[in-house]
C-alpha cells in the first residue's frame, strides 16, 4: 500500500512538472516539445526517482545505457593509448641499457 501511495506522489509530481514546463514552453523560446524535453532532462539529478512500467526498454534507459557504453569505449580507447605509449618507452629504456656480455665470453676475453 505504502508502494502504491509513493508511486502516485512520484506520478503527480512528474505530472505537475510536466505542467509547469508546458506552461512554460508557452512563454519561452523552445520551439518543439523535444526542445523542451530536453530542457527538461537538464533538470533531472540521479537521485530523482522515476516510474517507468519496464525498466530495460524504455527510452531513458537505452539513451543512458548507449552513452555509459559510449564512456566505456572512450576510456577504453584511452588505456590503449596510453598501454602502448608505455610498452614504447619501456622497449626505448631497454635499448638505452647496457649490454651484459654472457659469462663464458668474459672468461674467453680475459685469455
Amino acid at each position: 500500500m505504502t508502494l502504491m501511495e509513493e508511486k502516485q506522489v512520484i506520478l503527480q509530481r512528474q505530472q505537475e512538472e510536466i505542467s509547469r514546463l508546458m506552461h512554460m514552453q508557452k512563454n519561452a523560446d523552445c520551439k518543439s516539445f523535444s526542445e523542451l524535453v530536453e530542457n527538461f532532462k537538464k533538470t533531472l539529478r540521479h537521485t530523482d526517482p522515476m516510474v517507468l512500467d519496464d525498466f530495460a526498454t524504455s527510452l531513458a534507459f537505452t539513451d543512458i545505457y548507449f552513452s555509459t557504453l559510449d564512456y566505456q569505449d572512450m576510456t577504453i580507447h584511452k588505456l590503449q593509448e596510453l598501454y602502448y605509449e608505455i610498452a614504447h618507452v619501456l622497449g626505448l629504456m631497454l635499448e638505452d641499457l647496457p649490454q651484459k656480455k654472457p659469462q663464458s665470453l668474459e672468461k674467453v676475453d680475459e685469455k
